[in-house]
């Protein structure tokens, strides 16, 4: 038997181009990492050396296929014994990960490269590998930090640019969310923010509208947990800072275009992009509010039931209402979204 990863995992046309389309179907359509007509052309570049080829297409292809092969997976599959295969995807995962090991090092910070990364992270996260994904991620990300403080991102062609932008969005959205579910310090790649536009798109695909308004959210929600909530051992409360950030939130909801547009209610839409959105946008607001829950539990612990009420008192019994509605709400939206596997699984807060 061959040493697992040393050889060309066998691939039909047939499965090639079935693998493709699941790629576009649960990944570029959450994460436009690349154009799909760039999707088409690493393909087929890769095929030309039956992907054995040691170069980035060849890299890219087989990430493609693992995450393709992972993320259609329904639990139902068993593990390969004989060919050691305990993943769904894995040996185009082992092939294309021997591949990127193989490129030059001046070469892993192209963007080519930089895409095989991406997706390396992203099987691992569809695997549940969370400390693996962090430090894969991480690379990601200090390379990309290295690109901008360097004059590399300022002599970039238009094209290289853009792409570049794609990257880096996508790897500050995983950044943060691994952050916070793995309670890791503040990485310096939110100080880019403001130097680096979301990506710029020619066509109006759908795709786009979803990740800007994830990327936007995102930043938005990073925000909010760095001056609310519970920091160094202790609650923050602060109404007017969570009043302004409720209106920010509700600023970002009117303008949203109308394809990821939704109601804040439980109408089912068969959307599982817009249902993610949705349930992000009614978190936030359930993360602003849910310090005014433990300041209410308090002023009533010290004072008692009967005192008198003020008006911040009012307002903060207000606000608690608010956060425990919200909280029943995204209770009542997750049924929608654990009804299949999906890319947004990956993202819980």
């Amino acid at each position: 038997m061959d040493a697992f990863g040393d050889h060309v995992p066998k691939i039909e046309s047939r499965s090639i181009w079935g693998f493709q389309k699941i790629f576009v179907k649960n990944f570029l359509q959450w994460l436009p990492l690349l154009a799909v007509g760039d999707l088409i052309s690493h393909v087929k570049v890769a095929q030309t050396t039956n992907f054995a080829s040691v170069n980035a297409s060849s890299s890219l292809s087989m990430f493609i296929f693992a995450f393709a092969e992972i993320s259609e997976d329904n639990g139902s599959s068993r593990p390969d014994l004989h060919r050691m295969q305990f993943l769904p995807g894995l040996e185009y995962y082992q092939h294309g990960s021997k591949l990127l090991r193989q490129l030059p090092a001046r070469g892993r910070r192209t963007i080519e490269a930089l895409q095989c990364r991406i997706l390396n992270v992203s099987y691992l996260q569809c695997a549940i590998l969370p400390i693996l994904t962090w430090d894969a991620i991480m690379e990601v990300g200090r390379d990309c930090m290295h690109i901008l403080s360097s004059g590399y991102y300022k002599n970039m062609e238009k094209e290289e640019r853009e792409s570049f932008h794609r990257i880096f969005w996508i790897s500050s959205i995983i950044i943060h969310e691994l952050e916070s579910v793995l309670k890791m310090h503040p990485t310096g790649i939110r100080q880019f923010h403001e130097i680096v536009p979301l990506p710029l798109t020619e066509t109006e695909v759908e795709g786009f509208y979803y990740f800007f308004a994830q990327a936007s959210l995102r930043k938005l929600l990073m925000e909010t947990l760095g001056v609310v909530g519970y920091r160094v051992g202790q609650v923050i409360y602060a109404p007017v800072v969570a009043a302004e950030l409720r209106k920010q939130a509700q600023e970002w909801y009117d303008h949203l275009p109308p394809p990821v547009r939704f109601p804040i209610n439980t109408t089912p839409l068969f959307d599982l992009r817009k249902s993610f959105l949705r349930i992000q946008f009614v978190a936030l607001h359930t993360v602003i509010l849910w310090p005014s829950v433990l300041q209410l539990i308090e002023a009533i612990a010290t004072r008692g039931e009967n005192q008198v009420l003020t008006d911040q008192l009012r307002n903060m019994q207000k606000e608690a209402r608010d956060c425990i509605e919200y909280c029943i709400l995204n209770c009542e939206l997750a049924e929608e979204l654990v009804m299949q596997r999906h890319q947004g699984l990956q993202f819980t807060i």
